[in-house]
């Protein structure tokens, strides 16, 4: 089946949210900005508590010291805070830092670029299926006159006001409008199916 009235407008909308490959450059974004942000905490002091609960249990049948204890059990808790503070690492954190920035950076560019690409193809794509279907309208047409030239060909045949040529012209001139219905539905469906895949409605 294929669509004839999609809209210009709902195609070319907005296609940086259906399009699937720029919502996952989006996604590559936000990581970068997550990664600059993680690289810039490390110019800052960090805290970190420790706990732990202990338990141990020693039960003895046979003493090889006579002084030790034939059954004991010992537990508690230990519990601390240890902080680190970067005083010697600064030029490799900044480092870091500029590094995450400029992938940041990046990833931001090619974004851009990105959804340069997929506007221009959204609009080529339209303009190949806007042509595509005015074709294949025009084709839908021409088949009904064809038919109606076989029809008018083949009573006058009978009637004997026409040579057999003319009826094999007429209708070989029908079977050349089939084949170019064929061929006009085959470019309509690809190049709907292009359109849909830039904007990403193929999966709705």
């Amino acid at each position: 089946m294929i669509s004839l009235d999609i809209n210009r407008e709902d195609v070319l909308g907005t296609p940086e949210n259906r399009n699937f490959a720029l919502q996952a450059q989006r996604k590559s974004i936000m990581m970068s900005s997550l990664s600059v942000h993680e690289r810039r905490g490390e110019f800052f002091p960090r805290l970190t508590f420790n706990a732990s609960y202990n338990y141990s249990r020693n039960d003895n049948q046979v003493l090889l010291n006579p002084f030790g204890a034939v059954f004991a059990t010992a537990s508690g808790y230990n519990y601390g805070f240890t902080i680190n503070i970067p005083i010697l690492n600064n030029f490799t954190t900044r480092s870091q830092t500029e590094l995450a920035k400029i992938t940041y950076n990046r990833q931001q560019l090619l974004y851009e670029q990105l959804k340069l690409t997929v506007d221009v193809g959204l609009k080529n794509a339209y303009v190949a299926y806007d042509n595509a279907r005015q074709v294949l309208l025009v084709e839908e047409d021409n088949i009904l006159v064809a038919k109606e030239n076989v029809s008018i060909a083949l009573i006058t045949f009978k009637r004997g006001a026409t040579t057999f040529v003319e009826l094999r012209t007429a209708q070989q001139s029908l079977a050349d409008a089939y084949n170019r219905l064929i061929q006009a539905r085959y470019q309509a469906k690809a190049a709907e199916t292009e359109l849909l895949r830039l904007n990403g409605g193929l999966l709705k």
